[in-house]
């Protein structure tokens, strides 16, 4: 009679097992999107710094903005996304998901439906 109780303990540490697992693998996937997000975050730093650079040499940073808007030109005019920054874009863009939020247009228009439903009521 000791044998099914046994049996019992047996299957509850394997669920509590499998559940200690897969709390391991979403710390792993989230320690894995933030080392995603900081790889992003670093290379913008870079390209920031390097137009910056290239800004200061072209101007001084005397005020004179023809060399910024010139930069700002060449960036717009010649930039083309790499296979990476498209799939980071898209990344980003799933992560963050912009459909699940509403503009203020849309909170106004609610909140005014709202109001005019408890006005009736």
């Amino acid at each position: 009679m000791v044998e099914p109780q046994k049996g019992k303990d047996l299957v509850a540490l394997q669920a509590d097992l499998r559940s200690a697992e897969t709390k391991i693998d979403l710390i792993v996937q989230k320690i894995n999107t933030v080392e995603k997000n900081e790889e992003v975050i670093g290379r913008t730093i870079v390209a920031h710094n390097e137009k910056l650079k290239r800004i200061e040499e072209k101007g001084g940073g005397g005020g004179d903005s023809s060399a910024l808007k010139d930069e700002l030109e060449d960036a717009l005019s010649k930039r083309f996304a790499t296979k990476q920054e498209v799939q980071e874009l898209k990344y980003v863009l799933d992560t963050v998901n912009p459909l699940s939020f509403a503009t203020i247009d849309q909170v106004k228009e609610l909140l005014e439906e709202m109001k005019k439903e408890l006005n009736k009521g």
